[in-house]
């Protein structure tokens, strides 16, 4: 009997695990679940991963990131994240009073504009050095930016060499970061917009810590010596109104610069050309050197453009006074001078292109001299 009624229960196992196997082993009869999503959460990376120690990439960080490079970080600052420094020369013509400015420039709307004027540079004026180019220069800084953590921000012009066997080259910025070096061009409308700006900014009467007048800037009386190495620029100041006026100074090539007075000195009967006189003076009776050197980097570029110059460029001429005399700038190019500007009684402005560069370069490497520390520049 309990075998009869084991052998039954096996046979209803047996068709009912065959019932299972014909309804596709899925259990139809069965409820499925499903999943409905939330309709409030429109994207599912939004959604806070608690364990994550990433910072929020929204949050404002100024330090740099793999995605951002230093130039980039700069752009999309505001001018107020820096504080302004640099320094700058005032000279007036009339007055012959030269001001000495360095320290912090505060006024906003400088502030503003150098900064604009600058992120402007930094998306449009960016170079990458090719073959064998180089650059040179960088010593004479023309606007610091600090940010508030201590990081420096340094704005230098420089010179772009072509070639290591090339003199002079275009004019560009070298921009000195925390963590690298840059190089931009200098885009004259940009580049002389920012340098007035800076100038302006940073000249008030809470940055000078100099001034020097005509009477501090005599000729310097010495023994007459001639020039270490050979005349490259002579400024000449020279009136014959009421006796005779005829001082100036001179530099050599190597950016020594040296004083001489002739207004005593017989010209004798010398029949050559102004110039030509004005050389033979300075060969005959020396020159007084002094401790001061002018900018090297600005005075080659002069050099450059002055031997590119036309010795025999015409002028735009325009009379302006009586009996005030001259104040001439001549370049001496292969033991030869010749007139590059004058002001005074006439003005002559150049009509020649290198010329004008040339007296551009000039002035620049003249309000870069320096002197030893322990020495005043007179």
């Amino acid at each position: 009997m309990k075998k009869i009624a084991a052998m039954a229960l096996a046979t209803a196992l047996v068709f009912s695990m065959a019932s299972c196997s014909e309804s596709g082993g899925t259990g139809a009869n069965l409820p499925v679940v499903t999943q409905t999503p939330d309709s409030s959460i429109k994207d599912p990376s939004s959604i806070p991963d608690p364990d994550s120690s990433k910072p929020d990439p929204s949050s404002k960080d100024d330090r740099l990131t793999p995605a951002t490079t230093e130039i980039e970080d700069i752009i999309k600052s505001d001018y107020n994240d820096f504080t302004y420094f640099s320094k700058a020369q005032d000279y007036d013509n009339k007055t012959m009073i030269r001001k000495y400015y360095e320290g912090e420039i505060k006024d906003d709307l400088y502030k503003k504009g150098i900064f604009e004027k600058f992120r402007s540079m930094l998306k449009n004026d960016v170079i990458t050095l090719k073959g064998q180019q180089s650059v040179s220069g960088g010593a004479d800084v023309m606007l610091t930016l600090k940010t508030k953590s201590g990081g420096e921000y340094r704005l230098c012009k420089g010179i772009l060499i072509e070639h290591p066997m090339e003199e002079g080259g275009p004019e560009v910025y070298i921009l000195e970061t925390p963590h690298s070096m840059y190089y931009l061009c200098s885009d004259y409308e940009n580049s002389t917009t920012l340098e007035s700006l800076v100038t302006a900014g940073v000249v008030t009467d809470e940055n000078l810590v100099k001034t020097v007048l005509p009477q501090e800037t005599p000729v310097k009386k010495g023994k007459s010596v001639q020039p270490d190495a050979p005349i490259a620029f002579i400024t000449l100041r020279s009136n014959y109104a009421w006796g005779r006026e005829f001082h100036g100074s001179c530099v050599d090539t190597a950016g020594k610069m040296y004083t001489f007075d002739y207004s005593k000195v017989s010209e004798g009967t010398y029949s050559g050309t102004f110039e030509e006189r004005l050389l033979q003076l300075i060969k005959q009776n020396g020159v007084v050197s002094t401790d001061i050197i002018y900018d090297t980097t600005q005075l080659r570029q002069a050099i450059a453009f002055a031997k590119q110059a036309d010795p025999n460029g015409k002028f735009k001429e325009e009379y302006k006074m009586c009996d005030y005399g001259q104040d001439s700038l001549y370049a001496v190019v292969d033991g030869k001078a010749f007139l590059l500007q004058s002001t005074g009684d006439c003005d002559k402005t150049p009509l020649d292109e290198k010329a004008k560069e040339a007296i551009k370069y000039y002035n620049k490497a003249y309000s870069g001299a320096t002197c030893p520390a322990d020495k005043e520049c007179e």
